[in-house]
């Protein structure tokens, strides 16, 4: 048994997650934070998310996973887990990967480097073959060890020049680094600018590298696309409370669109406090990054989420005409009793990793056979995925995905959203994200 696990093949699941929700709406009011909190160690100390462990005489692939069930990310992570526990026990019931079964072992890093170190530790000591990960900067941090110890992974948001190993990759990302996402958005807003005057944009993030890298983005190309920079301003991670003064600050400069780069407790605080101070009645047009706002988000945010625009790499709830999204729906009441409104893009996101994780054991299970099949071999075949598009794994939630040496990810478009009546609803198709980043340039 692993931490957190339990044998009891899902039939309290029902009850308790019925218990979960009730507490969720006495702790609604409090505020986000402890709703997180409060959910998440219930769902730990009663031992609710289920591990997929095979049994001793079944073939097995070990994966480790490093989570955020509580701390200032559980408002992504816990969804995101969901998905890929989910997507996990759904092979196995379907008799694995050519009859060979998955084993997820999970952390609850909280997106702490510490504790993201002793987790890899011992999901290597477990004999996982590859990992996935929560953070930014954990990834960032373990990259090297997975470099030499020949383990891959993959971080469930953008690639930054930290994760990038050279001569081959060993570690792979769901999206696009998030200065081109940024790029691309920045060209839509552009798009359907109508005044004659140039666009104003500012920019608020937390103080994470991808948020930087974002900011980034928009700084430098900003002046190439006839757009105006007006600045940027910072929030910690951990434990924000009040971010008055910063939009103040920015809102003094006059933007007509800021790009809000964070997520989980930060994004909520920045999201009440932009509607408090009628940023939005200010004629202030606000974009949340891909792993920000999502139905769990809004859900929390209440009123302050109306009229906020989304990028997203994963679809949203409304879009019951994809097969993914049905298939996603069912399996998520099956296991968790969810409705389909319940079941957020960032749940499909973590069924989306696993999606990709079973294409590459699949690929180099063909090339090794199951005896041999090691890190290296994963990795090998992880740059061998092209046009993965299966009803079973993918039906149609993202584009066909590719992976390269050159391109180490899964998702290259984004697409926008706004959320309107609570809803989060698509605006466009898939939007391609230019990749020219000095991120893959390397002198030899």
């Amino acid at each position: 048994m692993k931490g957190g696990e339990t044998k009891d093949g899902g039939n309290g699941q029902g009850i308790l997650f019925m218990e979960v929700r009730k507490m969720h709406k006495r702790l609604k009011k409090i505020g986000l934070g402890l709703v997180a909190a409060g959910l998440c160690m219930t769902l730990l100390l009663t031992g609710a998310i289920p591990l997929c462990e095979a049994g001793p005489n079944e073939r097995v692939v070990k994966i480790g996973h490093h989570v955020a069930l509580t701390g200032a990310l559980a408002t992504i992570y816990v969804d995101a887990t969901h998905g890929s526990v989910d997507h996990v026990r759904y092979i196995n019931e379907q008799e694995g990967i050519n009859g060979v079964k998955l084993e997820m072992m999970w952390e609850d890093t909280q997106g702490l480097i510490s504790r993201s170190i002793m987790a890899h530790k011992r999901f290597r000591d477990a004999g996982a073959i590859a990992e996935i990960q929560c953070d930014v900067t954990c990834t960032e941090t373990l990259t090297p060890a997975y470099q030499r110890e020949e383990i891959p992974a993959m971080y469930g948001a953008g690639i930054t020049s930290p994760m990038v190993t050279y001569p081959v990759r060993w570690v792979f990302t769901y999206t696009a680094a998030h200065g081109p996402q940024t790029v691309r958005f920045m060209e839509w807003a552009k798009a359907n600018w109508a005044e004659e005057r140039p666009l104003r944009i500012g920019f608020i993030i937390f103080d994470l590298a991808v948020a930087w890298d974002e900011m980034k983005g928009g700084r430098e190309w900003a002046p190439q696309m006839g757009m105006e920079f007006v600045g940027y301003e910072v929030v910690p991670i951990w434990g924000v409370i009040d971010t008055s003064t910063e939009w103040l600050r920015m809102m003094n400069k006059k933007p007509d669109w800021v790009f809000v780069g964070a997520g989980g407790a930060a994004l909520v605080t920045l999201a009440r406090d932009a509607h408090r101070l009628e940023a939005q009645q200010k004629d202030i047009k606000l974009c949340s990054a891909v792993y920000g706002m999502d139905e769990s988000h809004a859900k929390a945010i209440g009123k302050g989420a109306e009229g906020w625009y989304v990028l997203k790499p994963a679809p949203s709830p409304v879009e019951t005409d994809l097969p993914g999204v049905k298939l996603t729906n069912e399996v998520a009441k099956k296991y968790r009793g969810f409705k389909p409104e319940e079941v957020s893009s960032h749940y499909r996101a973590g069924w989306l990793y696993i999606s990709i994780f079973a294409e590459a054991i699949r690929l180099a299970m063909e090339r090794v056979g199951y005896e041999n099949l090691t890190g290296r071999a994963f990795r090998d075949a992880m740059v061998t995925i092209k046009n993965y598009d299966t009803p079973e794994m993918i039906g149609g939630m993202i584009p066909p995905i590719t992976i390269t040496e050159e391109c180490p990810f899964a998702v290259a478009s984004i697409k926008m959203y706004k959320v309107e009546g609570g809803k989060i609803l698509p605006l466009t198709d898939w939007l391609k994200c230019p990749y020219n980043l000095p991120e893959l340039e390397h002198e030899t």
